[in-house]
């Protein structure tokens, strides 16, 4: 009853997680097995939905995230549009330089300081 053309159309979706085109026929014997296939193209792109999903709304972490683009080896995030790859792009960003770690460094360096002081001053080459 349905043309080719007019099941070309029908089965024609869009990737919520990153954009792409494909065709999926929820009609179809073959697709019983795959019902997210109607939202997604593949399930690395639902996998990675359902984490930012919940990390949205409190449930997950950016770690859990992370554990997820390790899982399916995802290493170019910018692919995927809208919330899900901010989100990812957030994920992946690296740390930024802890304040802690610049007290560590200026506490390293006084202590160096200090000790060239006092050779020198033992040695009576001190101002």
């Amino acid at each position: 009853m349905h043309s080719y053309f007019f099941g070309e159309i029908m089965n024609k979706r869009k990737c919520l997680s990153c954009g792409k085109e494909y065709h999926f026929c929820p009609r179809c014997e073959a697709s019983k097995n795959t019902p997210w296939m109607v939202t997604f193209d593949c399930v690395t792109c639902k996998d990675i939905f359902n984490v930012v999903s919940g990390y949205n709304m409190g449930i997950s972490t950016l770690e859990d995230v992370k554990e997820v683009l390790k899982k399916n080896k995802i290493e170019d995030v910018t692919v995927y549009k809208g919330t899900v790859k901010d989100v990812l792009m957030q994920a992946t960003k690296p740390a930024p330089k802890t304040e802690k770690a610049d007290i560590e460094l200026k506490e390293k360096k006084d202590e160096s300081e200090i000790v060239v002081k006092k050779s020198l001053f033992a040695k009576g080459i001190s101002k």
